[in-house]
């Protein structure tokens, strides 16, 4: 199975074609979209993704969200702000498509979507599961200027025995950075966490962050690519 995750940056905008062209040639599994917009071009998105077979989700936002989209059948077992999680019929498979706020626009709003990553992830720890998105929060060592963000909350996830699939199953040729400000410094926002029940089961065949599109400006982050088997 392949899964991407994808920063979509304000809806798409103008580049939604490039990222809808993407997308299909990816023949992915599972898309997880951050930033996603129900406008004009959200309504493009889900369209098209429909006549490429996927069935989706979106969360719980008026303004930017998360959609999830599977080429499988799947029941939806949550719905709410910045966060939207399926669980896949024909798999024992649970995921839990996240789109984490900036701190600097509303650190309380950041705090709880975060609390309600963590219990989601204490809930869901002891069955096969994957905790994806753009979380907006890295750890010193994933940050080119060693600042950090979360950091606390990366670690409580790692402490219920989450694993950063990046860290373990990285391809060495893929760059570590997701996304870059202004002035050049990288950071490491994008991550796919298996739960330590899927880890076990999980055969990863390669986890990579796709610069090339970055760069191309398809969007601010390059999108993360996990093809597994089980």
């Amino acid at each position: 199975m392949k899964l991407i995750s994808l920063n979509l940056r304000f809806g798409g905008q103008r580049r939604t074609d490039s990222i809808l062209d993407y997308l299909i040639n990816q023949n992915a599994d599972l898309l997880v979209l951050g930033e996603y917009k129900d406008n004009e071009n959200g309504q493009k998105i889900k369209e098209t993704l429909k006549k490429e077979g996927y069935s989706y989700e979106t969360s719980a936002d008026d303004l930017l969200g998360v959609l999830v989209a599977s080429k499988h059948p799947f029941s939806l077992i949550k719905r709410e702000s910045r966060l939207l999680g399926i669980e896949l019929s024909d798999y024992n498979l649970r995921v839990l498509g996240v789109y984490v706020p900036t701190a600097s626009k509303d650190k309380k709003f950041k705090d709880a979507v975060w609390q309600k990553i963590l219990q989601f992830a204490q809930e869901n720890k002891d069955i096969p599961c994957i905790i994806t998105g753009d979380f907006n929060s890295c750890t010193k060592e994933d940050s080119m200027n060693s600042t950090q963000y979360n950091a606390a909350e990366l670690k409580k996830l790692r402490d219920i025995g989450w694993i950063d699939s990046w860290t373990h199953y990285k391809n060495d040729a893929s760059e570590c950075y997701t996304w870059y400000s202004n002035i050049g410094n990288g950071f490491r926002f994008d991550y796919a966490f298996l739960s330590p029940t899927l880890a076990k089961e999980l055969e990863v065949v390669d986890v990579r962050h796709d610069s090339k599109k970055r760069e191309e400006k398809m969007s601010d982050h390059a999108p993360l690519i996990m093809e597994y088997s089980f």
